[in-house]
C-alpha cells in the first residue's frame, strides 16, 4: 500500500472531500514543462490586403508593430516587412498574448542577396519590452551561410548562443522555420520550402528564468550591410501555439483508470502471477480556449489546423494520470498513472466524441533481446568447473540491455565491467572478434594454475557466472585479453588507473592468513621469455590491503605498497584503489573515506608494443560490481556507495538453471520479464508513479500482503456483492514439468567437422572455413580446433603444433562462434614456408570438437519430459481429482523448484475459492496490488477473511471518484526457495525477497 502524508490521508479518507483529476500529455516530448494559461492559437494566412500595419490575422487576433506603420503591409499573400533603414528593429507582435510556453511555425522569404553583412529574421518570444525578451535569431549571410541563434535580454545585458545551420540561403526560396520556448528548454530547425521537416533540432538552448511575454515576428539590417534600402522580407503560413498544450486536466470529462493482475495460468484458476496491466480510457470535452469554433471534435482532430494539437504526433507519446485531493495545504496530488503512453486518441464526428486510451509503461520495454547460450557446467583441461547460473543473470542482463542497469554503468576508458547479479565471476571485457568477445578461464585446483588456458565464447557479454564459491574455497581465475581501448602502461611501462568493486569478508574468517580474499590483477603476457607488467589489488582475509605494480617480472622491477586495514564485519563493502606510476602514489578506498599513500614509481619498464592489457579475478569471499578503469584521472569520482536503476527488483528464486539456449529470434524485454518471474508465481508490472517492479513470489508473504493493511468500506451491502466460486477454481492434482538444457562434455566422439581434403596456406598466410553445423546439435560452448600442420616442404617434413591461437604458436587457429549453428574458422601460418593441414600419415586432418548443447531434460526425452506432481489426498478425496498442468518453461530446470511450484499450487487450489468481483468504495489510489483488506459495509457486516486485492478500476466523473476492486480471499503464500545472498547498493540490487 502506497503511503502518503498525514494531512492526505485524511482528504482522501474524508467523508466529504473535494477532489479533480488532472492529466497531461507531452506533444512535445520536452518532459511536461508547459505550464500556464490554456492554449491559445494563432494563425495567419495573410489573405488580406493592408496598407500600414498587419491589421487582424486569420484567426482573429490583432497584430501591433514597433516602427513606422508604413513600413508594415499585407499583400493579400504574406506579411511584408519593408526595411528602410539600418540598425533598426521592425516588429510584428500579437496583442494581448502573454505566454511562456510557446510552439513558432512560419516561413519567411527573401529575395535578395545580403550584401556586406547578413540580413536578420526573427521569430519573437517572451517579449515584455525592449530590454527583456527571447528572440530565434536568423542570419542570412553573404557567403550564403545561415547562422541561427538564441537572444535572451534581461534589463539590457545579453547573452544566447548559435550554430551554423547545414541549410544555406538562396535568394527568393523560402525558408521554413519551427521554433519551440518550453519551459527552460529552448530549441528550433529550418528547412527550405519543398523539402520535408528535419528530426532533429539543430540549436537547443536553456533560458534558465523563463518569464511571460508577447510573441511575433522581426527584421532588422545591421550597420555593415550594404544592400540597397528599401529591403523587403516576407512572412507567411504563421502558426503560434501558446500556453500549456501539455496540460489536459480541464478537458478531461471522465476517466477510468484499470490495473488488472494476469497470468500464465488458467483463467479459471485464478491464481496471481505473471503481470499486471494498467489501461485507461476516458471521454475528453474541449476545455477553455478562446475560439468558440472549436468543439471536442474539433479540437483534438488531427486534421484541424485551427486546433493547438495539429501536426503533433498522437501514437506513444508520454502522458500521466492523477487524482488530487484539497488538504489543510491546498491541493496534493497521487499518481494514477505515470510514464504511461498514449496507445489512441480517436476522434468519432458523428458520435460528436473524443476519446483517450492510455497503456502503462511496460510498452517502454519492447527492446529485444537475444541471451547468449550460457550453461551452469563446463567441462575444463584438468577438471570440471561448476560456475552456476541463475534466473538472476538474465533479468540483470535484460534490464542492461533497456538502459536500466542495476548498478553504475562502466565509464569511459573502462576495461572491465563486471555488474554481477546472480554470479560472481565475471567473463567480459576479453577479445573482440568480429563482435564476439571471447574469455581466458582456468581453474587452479591447490592454488596452482594450469599450464594451459581454455578459450571459452559466450556471445556478446556482459557475463556472470555463479554466486558463491566453491565450497573448499578454491577460487576461480578469469583472464581477459584485449587488444584495443587506452593503453594501461605509456612508452616507459608506466601505468594509472582504478580498480573498484564490493566484497564481502566474513565477519569470523576461519583464519587469518594473508591470503587474498579478493584479488583484480591488470597485467601482460608477451608470450615465451615474457615481460610480465601487472597491477594487483588485493583484500586480504586479514583485514589489510595492497597494491603490487610490477613492470618487468623478469627484471624483479617491482613496487608493492600497504594500505589501511580494514575491520572485516560481515557486509558489503566498496573497496577500490587508484593507482599512478607517473606520480608515485596510491589512493586506498573503503566506502566513502580513502588514503592516499606515496611510493617510488617505476624508472623503466616495457616498451608499449608489448602491452596487452588483461585482467584476473580470483577469491574466497563474494565480490560484485567490478570495474576496471584505465587514464582515468585521480580527481574524478569513485563509484556510488547507493544507486538507483530506476526499477526495483526481487532476486528471482529460480537458483539454479542448468543453462540458456536462446530463442530463434530476439525476444521482447517485457515477455522475457513475464516467462522468468512467472515460472515462480511472481509478479512483473509498473506502478502508479511509473517505477517497474519485478517482484518474486516472496512479496505475497510481505507485511503489506500478509497483514490487513486498511479497512474499505464497501458502498454496496456486503449481502449485494458479486462473486465467482467456480468449480474448475478446485485443482488437487499438480504436475509441472522440469528439465533445462544440458552439455554433453567433449570427447572424440563428438566430433562436429572435419576436413575431407587437404588444405594449403602458404608462407605468412591464412585460411578461412565457414562451417554450419546440425540444427539438432547446436555448439554450445568452448569450440577448439584439434590436429598438427606439417611442413612437407622439399620432403624435410618438420613438423609444427597447431595452437589455438595462444602466443609464441608458429601456426596459430581462432574458432569464433558466430551463433548457435555457424562458426568460422581462421588459421595463420606464421611460418616462411607453407604448411599443409595433414595428420602424420598425410590424411586430411583438422577437426571441430565442441560442447553439444541438448535440449531434452537429463534422462527425458521430447516427448516425454521430467514431471513433478504432487496430490493433495484429502481434497481428491472430497473433491474428487482435478489435475493442472504448469505451462511448459524453461526457467523451471531442477526437481526441487518444479516440486516447490506444485506444492505452492496446491496449497491455494486444493479448496474451493471465491473471487469478490465488485467491492465498489470511495475512490482511494492507495492501494496496491496484493494489499491485504478487511472489508465492511455501512451496516456494519464484515467479510469473514481477509482479502487480497487483483484488480482495482478507478473511475472519475466530476468531481465524484470510486475505485471498484476485485480481491479473492486471501491465503498465506508458499513461499520457494529460501532469502538469497544479495548484493550492494540499495534495493536495485537483486535481493533475496521484500
Amino acid at each position: 500500500m502506497r503511503v502518503v502524508s498525514a494531512e492526505l490521508a485524511r482528504a482522501i479518507e474524508a467523508t466529504e472531500r473535494t477532489l479533480r483529476a488532472t492529466g497531461s500529455i507531452d506533444w512535445d516530448g520536452d518532459g511536461h514543462t508547459n505550464e500556464g494559461r490554456s492554449p491559445v492559437v494563432v494563425r495567419d494566412f495573410f489573405g488580406r490586403n493592408a496598407a500600414a500595419g498587419w491589421d487582424v490575422s486569420t484567426s482573429g487576433h490583432l497584430w501591433v508593430v514597433d516602427g513606422p506603420a508604413a513600413q508594415f503591409s499585407v499583400n493579400g499573400v504574406a506579411g511584408v516587412h519593408t526595411v528602410n533603414a539600418l540598425n533598426t528593429t521592425f516588429r510584428s507582435r500579437i496583442s494581448g498574448i502573454a505566454v511562456r510556453d510557446v510552439d513558432a511555425q512560419f516561413l519567411a522569404l527573401v529575395s535578395t542577396a545580403p550584401v556586406g553583412s547578413y540580413i536578420r529574421s526573427e521569430a519573437v518570444l517572451r517579449f515584455v519590452d525592449a530590454l527583456n525578451y527571447v528572440v530565434m535569431r536568423i542570419h542570412r549571410h553573404p557567403s550564403g551561410a545561415i547562422d541561427l541563434g538564441f537572444q535572451k535580454l534581461v534589463n539590457g545585458v545579453e547573452s544566447g548562443f548559435g550554430v551554423t545551420s547545414t541549410v544555406t540561403h538562396i535568394p527568393g526560396i523560402s525558408l521554413l522555420v519551427h521554433v519551440q520556448a518550453l519551459g527552460q528548454l529552448l530549441r528550433a530547425r529550418i528547412w527550405r520550402d519543398g523539402t520535408a521537416e528535419p528530426d532533429t533540432w539543430e540549436l537547443t538552448y536553456t533560458d534558465p528564468s523563463p518569464a511571460a511575454g508577447s510573441v511575433g515576428l522581426a527584421t532588422l539590417l545591421p550597420p555593415d550591410n550594404t544592400n540597397p534600402l528599401p529591403v523587403a522580407v516576407l512572412y507567411d503560413n504563421v502558426r503560434f501555439v501558446g500556453g500549456a498544450v501539455d496540460d489536459i486536466s480541464d478537458r478531461l470529462g471522465d476517466l477510468k483508470v484499470t490495473r488488472a493482475l494476469t497470468g500464465q495460468l488458467p483463467d479459471e484458476v485464478l491464481v496471481v502471477e505473471g503481470i499486471s496491466a494498467t489501461t485507461a480510457t476516458g471521454n475528453l470535452v474541449k476545455g477553455k480556449t478562446d475560439t468558440e469554433r472549436l468543439g471536442a471534435v474539433q479540437y483534438w482532430s488531427r486534421l484541424n489546423e485551427e486546433s493547438p494539437l495539429f501536426g503533433k504526433t498522437r501514437a506513444s507519446r508520454d502522458a500521466r494520470l492523477a487524482v488530487e485531493f484539497l488538504t489543510d495545504n491546498g491541493y496534493q496530488s497521487v499518481p494514477l498513472m505515470t510514464g504511461g503512453v498514449l496507445r489512441s486518441l480517436p476522434v468519432s464526428v458523428r458520435d460528436r466524441r473524443a476519446a483517450l486510451s492510455l497503456i502503462d509503461a511496460r510498452d517502454r520495454f519492447r527492446t529485444p533481446i537475444t541471451l547468449p547460450p550460457m550453461v551452469a557446467e563446463v567441462q575444463l583441461q584438468g577438471g570440471k568447473c561448476a560456475p552456476g547460473l541463475e534466473a538472476g543473470w538474465i533479468i540483470s542482463y535484460a534490464l542492461w540491455k533497456c538502459g536500466l542497469p542495476l548498478s553504475p554503468p562502466p565509464r569511459s576508458g573502462c576495461r572491465l565491467w563486471a555488474p554481477m547479479h546472480g554470479s560472481a565471476w565475471p567473463f567480459i571485457g576479453s577479445e573482440p572478434v568480429d563482435g564476439v568477445n571471447l574469455a581466458w578461464l582456468t581453474r587452479s585446483p591447490g592454488g596452482g594454475l594450469l599450464s594451459s588456458l581454455e578459450r571459452l565464447q559466450f556471445g556478446p557479454g556482459p557475463f556472470f557466472t555463479a554466486t558463491a564459491f566453491p565450497s573448499d574455497g578454491i577460487g576461480v581465475f578469469v583472464e581477459g585479453d584485449m587488444s584495443d581501448g587506452p593503453a594501461i602502461w605509456d612508452s616507459v611501462g608506466r601505468s594509472s588507473g582504478r580498480i573498484e568493486f564490493w566484497v564481502k569478508a566474513p565477519a569470523s574468517p576461519v583464519n587469518t592468513n594473508t591470503a587474498g580474499a579478493v584479488t583484480i590483477v591488470s597485467k601482460n603476457s608477451a608470450g615465451p621469455g615474457k615481460v610480465d607488467s601487472r597491477v594487483i589489488f588485493t583484500v586480504r582475509r586479514n583485514g589489510t590491503t595492497e597494491l603490487e605494480v610490477r613492470a618487468d617480472q623478469v627484471g624483479g622491477i617491482t613496487r608493492v605498497v600497504a594500505g589501511p586495514t580494514v575491520a572485516h564485519d560481515g557486509a558489503w563493502h566498496l573497496f577500490g584503489v587508484h593507482w599512478d606510476d607517473v606520480a608515485g602514489s596510491a589512493t586506498f578506498r573503503r566506502d566513502g573515506t580513502s588514503t592516499v599513500v606515496g611510493y617510488t614509481p617505476i624508472a623503466s619498464g616495457l616498451a608499449p608494443a608489448d602491452v596487452r592489457p588483461g585482467w584476473q579475478l580470483s577469491g574466497g569471499c563474494p565480490v560484485a560490481e567490478v570495474q576496471v578503469t584505465a587514464g582515468l584521472a585521480a580527481g574524478a569520482a569513485w563509484q556510488p556507495l547507493t544507486w538507483s536503476s530506476g526499477v526495483v527488483v526481487d532476486r528471482p528464486q529460480s537458483r539454479r538453471l542448468a543453462g540458456i539456449k536462446p530463442q530463434t529470434e530476439p525476444i521482447e524485454a517485457w515477455t522475457l520479464f513475464q516467462q522468468v518471474y512467472g515460472a515462480e508465481l511472481g509478479l512483473v508490472w509498473v506502478d502508479e508513479a511509473g517505477v517497474p517492479q519485478l517482484w518474486t513470489a516472496a512479496r505475497a508473504c510481505s507485511p503489506d500482503a500478509v497483514t490487513p493493511v486498511r479497512t474499505v468500506t464497501s458502498v454496496r451491502d456486503l449481502l449485494d456483492l458479486g462473486y465467482r466460486d467456480d468449480r474448475d477454481m478446485i485443482r488437487n492434482i499438480i504436475r509441472v514439468k522440469y528439465g533445462g538444457p544440458t552439455v554433453i562434455p567433449n570427447s572424440g566422439d563428438l566430433i562436429v567437422w572435419a576436413l575431407t581434403a587437404s588444405v594449403s596456406i602458404g608462407a605468412r598466410s591464412s585460411w578461412t572455413a565457414t562451417v554450419t553445423l546440425d540444427q539438432d546439435k547446436p555448439l554450445f560452448s568452448r569450440p577448439f580446433l584439434d590436429g598438427f600442420a606439417a611442413d612437407v616442404t622439399g620432403g624435410a617434413g618438420n613438423y609444427y603444433a597447431l595452437g589455438n591461437d595462444l602466443p609464441g604458436m608458429q601456426v596459430r587457429t581462432r574458432v569464433t562462434v558466430l551463433d548457435l549453428y555457424h562458426v568460422r574458422i581462421d588459421v595463420w601460418n606464421n611460418l616462411s614456408v607453407p604448411v599443409y593441414l595433414v595428420n602424420f600419415d598425410g590424411t586430411p586432418y583438422a577437426q571441430l570438437r565442441a560442447e553439444i548443447l541438448v535440449v531434452t531434460p537429463t534422462g527425458g526425452t521430447v516427448d516425454a519430459p521430467l514431471v513433478s506432481e504432487v496430490r493433495h489426498a484429502a481434497s481428491i478425496a472430497k473433491y474428487g481429482p482435478a489435475q493442472l498442468d504448469f505451462p511448459d518453461s524453461q526457467w523451471v530446470q531442477t526437481e526441487s523448484q518444479a516440486l516447490g511450484l506444485a506444492w505452492g499450487l496446491a496449497s491455494l487450489l486444493k479448496d474451493e475459492q471465491i473471487v469478490y468481483v465488485d467491492i465498489e468504495i470511495p475512490g482511494d489510489p492507495r492501494l496496491q496490488p496484493l494489499d491485504r483488506l478487511r472489508v465492511v459495509d455501512a451496516n456494519g457486516l464484515q467479510l469473514d477473511t481477509p482479502v487480497s486485492l487483483q484488480q482495482r478500476t478507478d473511475d472519475l466523473k466530476a468531481g465524484d471518484y470510486r475505485s471498484t476492486l476485485a480481491a479473492r480471499p486471501a491465503r498465506d503464500r508458499w513461499l520457494l526457495g529460501g532469502a538469497g545472498t544479495g548484493t550492494p547498493l540499495g534495493n536495485t540490487i537483486l535481493g533475496g525477497g521484500p
